[in-house]
């Protein structure tokens, strides 16, 4: 007996010291739904965790099972966050609620074949606006089963789609930056969900008319009184035998379509990938791409059939969800991410380890549960954001860092950005290259005076707010571009900035003081942030910094809760004799900021701690035998970063004169570190264009033109002929500039000149043609250059 169980415990410690996060998540969980009333979460949850609350977060957590599933897909096989997942669903689910809602199939029959259905208007545009009339028509008619064949041709339509679309964007996208970064690759999903909610727009305008044209006004119905699908009801009212209290829900079949075809498909699934060929050749392209094909295995293949099952899970999710409850997706009012979706996604792929599969459909039901558990303990969303962020900072910081082979070529493929290379010596000072150097920075200066008298209060206004972006975009390129962690929260870590400041000053503290302390305690929050993912990297901090810039935002600047400490109004000072209120005085105080940080992060960059970080995100075993310290190099990156952040999260607050949550969207962190990588990671003007890239939209928001290249389609144009972003448009200019200094003063530079020796110095240059009144005329040949 003592044998079996020194074996058991042999056998069970190391499993449970491999997989503590998961352990400590599973545990963490069950706590929280059957111990609700037990110290200290009684403390926290007052209503307790009825059964009939976890079971509906259960069935709700089946449905983000799904997009789990199409996420973990994708990313195991091509190595990319897709970040339009959730958007690739959206369009599905609102194309099938148009389609149904419009009972669209009849209205399209009408047109076509207006003797059909004869006791139907044959007026298509009121069929189009009036689909509840249109409704009653058919069932006062005995035309009722075109109702159920408009569903269930809808439906059919809508799951054939939803793999098209994700197949056409990866055939027609992504496949397109098989040889970029998969950071760049990643951007790229971001600006393929603004175009995907773009083409929802469209969607809902072309399905419901803008004008009446003088029609009555249409009626509302529920979306249920066009499915044809039987909606029994079930009340379930059970309790914990140590609960004293009980809740009744009442559920109904389409609550639990969700679960039931969740549930089918995994199991689906799973036996595909056990046992089919295709199955086992996606799991061998998984695990080790370049393995896979040296065996014959055609990737790019399966990386296309991997996306199209991520949009046909996408799609089937989105639609039991219209099922379930009845809510079309109103595109006028929907941006492009879903930020609070995607963070529960993110933490249900963290905790599968961004590559278990059957982790991510139990981690997705357990965070369903949480989630549905917290909304009914709590009013406010922010502890729920709170315990999205504990579950990924926790199962991170209790992972152990054992990535293997492919797991590391993986996350150096996201972090490979290419470093701008300086003008080379044998050229630099050269009078022609010293004179349009000066021109460039007369021009730049020359712009930066004159702007604020030039322009309006207004767009002055906007420029500060750039100037502002530009530290948010320097502090992205720190921790994502030197250092390779992804941050999606850098706006966040500025809202601490911003909290501190604005209570510092309130309280009489001198505001470049109170900025330099926010910016302390940005730096502070950052590293603390950072901790989870020290021994991990890429993927890892980008779930940590996603889920902090919901819970920071929900926390600090709510007014019922830590917000009611922030001042009203927050004024501007007098510097050196100038008001501070004059939006030009505060503009050159932006300015001269952003200067600032530019000369610390160049010199970082110059110092042996940025050739550190750049040596740690290359290949940290190298590194590491040099005897640089990984932990020091990074908790150093995550300090500046934040630091940086959290100055520009002070000037923002003096900028608006107050700080809200209005001002600190977490989608703005989304769109800035889109935006510095289109800008280019690989150097700091790669970031001050990625911020004025972002500003400029708002600067000249009246040009179609500018609006155009801005949009999605602007990202993506720019990163498929420069996948270094903007910065390498210039610097290939730049450098193509140089070449022909270079030949034409004879100048050998291997650094541009290496590859081009035909075209270089050794090649002669060609004489001009001598040119008459009638054409060419003929040079005889006096002498010949002798060759050596």
């Amino acid at each position: 007996m003592a044998i079996a169980a020194a074996r058991m415990r042999a056998t069970l410690v190391p499993a449970v010291r491999k997989n503590a996060d998961l352990v400590a998540f599973a545990v963490a969980a069950l706590c929280l739904v059957l111990l609700p009333r037990v110290w200290p979460l009684s403390l926290f949850l007052s209503q307790g965790a009825p059964p009939a609350i976890s079971v509906l977060g259960a069935v709700l957590g089946a449905s983000l099972a799904l997009q789990a599933l199409g996420m973990v897909l994708v990313l195991k096989t091509t190595r990319v966050i897709n970040f339009g997942q959730v958007q690739l669903g959206a369009v599905t689910g609102l194309l099938f609620y148009e389609l149904v809602y419009h009972v669209q199939g009849v209205v399209w029959l009408k047109a076509v074949c207006g003797t059909c259905l004869p006791g139907i208007d044959s007026d298509t545009n009121y069929l189009q606006s009036h689909p509840v009339q249109l409704l009653q028509a058919l069932q006062s008619h005995g035309d009722g089963g075109w109702i159920a064949a408009n569903f269930w041709l809808s439906l059919l339509v809508s799951l054939a789609l939803a793999p098209l679309i994700s197949w056409a964007v990866y055939l027609l996208v992504i496949r397109r930056f098989d040889n970029a970064s998969r950071l760049i690759v990643t951007v790229v999903t971001v600006a393929v969900a603004g175009l995907l909610v773009a083409l929802a727009s469209w969607m809902y305008g072309w399905f419901t008319p803008t004008s009446a044209n003088g029609l009555p006004i249409a009626q509302p119905a529920p979306f249920s009184h066009f499915v044809p699908i039987p909606n029994p009801a079930l009340t379930l009212a059970w309790r914990w035998p140590w609960d004293s209290s009980a809740v009744t829900v009442i559920f109904h079949l389409a609550d639990f379509l969700s679960a039931i075809v969740a549930a089918v498909l995994c199991v689906l699934l799973a036996i595909f990938f056990r046992y089919h060929r295709t199955g086992i050749a996606l799991r061998g392209v998984a695990d080790n791409q370049r393995r896979a094909q040296t065996l014959g295995i055609p990737v790019a293949s399966m990386a296309s059939l991997s996306w199209a099952m991520a949009g046909a899970l996408a799609g089937v999710a989105a639609i039991l969800g219209t099922i379930a409850h009845g809510v079309g997706v109103d595109a006028q009012s929907t941006s492009a991410f879903d930020v609070f979706t995607l963070v529960e996604l993110l933490a249900a792929v963290a905790v599968a380890r961004f590559a278990s599969l059957p982790i991510a459909v139990a981690a997705s039901v357990a965070v369903g549960v949480i989630a549905e558990v917290m909304g009914w303990n709590f009013s406010n969303p922010a502890p729920l954001y709170v315990a999205l962020l504990l579950i990924v900072g926790g199962v991170l910081l209790l992972q152990q860092a054992r990535q293997s082979r492919a797991e590391q070529e993986m996350a150096g493929g996201y972090l490979a950005s290419r470093e701008a290379r300086p003008v080379p010596e044998e050229l630099r000072h050269l009078p022609i290259v010293q004179n349009w150097k000066g021109v460039l920075i007369a021009l730049v200066s020359t712009a930066a005076l004159v702007l604020p008298f030039a322009l309006d209060t207004a767009r002055v206004d906007l420029l500060a707010v750039i100037f502002i972006y530009g530290l948010i975009s320097l502090s992205i390129l720190v921790l994502t571009g030197w250092a390779g962690q992804i941050s999606l929260g850098q706006w966040a870590i500025a809202a601490v900035g911003a909290y501190v400041t604005a209570i510092l000053a309130s309280h009489g503290v001198y505001f470049l003081l109170a900025i330099a302390m926010g910016g302390l305690a940005a730096a502070g929050v950052s590293v603390a942030i950072g901790v989870p993912a020290l021994r991990l990297r890429g993927l890892y901090f980008a779930a940590t910094s996603l889920a902090f810039s919901l819970a920071a935002t929900a926390l600090l600047l709510d007014p019922n809760l830590l917000g009611r400490f922030l001042p009203n109004t927050l004024g501007r000072p007098d510097l050196l004799g100038f008001s501070l209120d004059n939006q030009s005085a505060f503009y050159f105080l932006c300015l001269a900021v952003l200067i600032g940080a530019v000369v610390m992060v160049k010199g970082v960059r110059r110092s042996r701690t940025g050739r550190a970080l750049i040596a740690c995100r290359d290949n940290e075993q190298a590194a590491q035998s040099f005897g640089v310290s990984l932990t020091a190099a990074r908790l150093q990156a995550f300090a500046l970063a934040g630091f940086l952040a959290g100055v520009a999260g002070g000037l923002f607050a003096f900028q608006e004169r107050a700080v809200q949550a209005v001002g600190f969207d977490p989608l703005i962190s989304i769109y800035l570190f889109l935006n510095t990588v289109t800008g280019g990671l690989g150097s700091i003007l790669g970031a001050l264009l990625g911020a004025f890239y972002y500003g400029i939209v708002y600067l000249f928001s009246g040009s179609p033109i500018v609006l155009i290249l801005t949009s999605g389609i602007g990202v993506l144009v720019v990163l498929m002929l420069f996948p270094g972003g903007l910065a390498a448009m210039w610097y290939s200019a730049r450098d193509a500039t140089l070449r022909r200094i270079a030949v034409r003063y004879r100048i050998v530079v291997p650094s541009l000149l290496a590859d081009r020796a035909r075209d270089g110095v050794d090649a002669r240059a060609e004489i001009a043609p001598k040119m008459g009144r009638g054409g060419v005329e003929f040079v005889p040949v006096r002498y010949r250059v002798k060759e050596s």
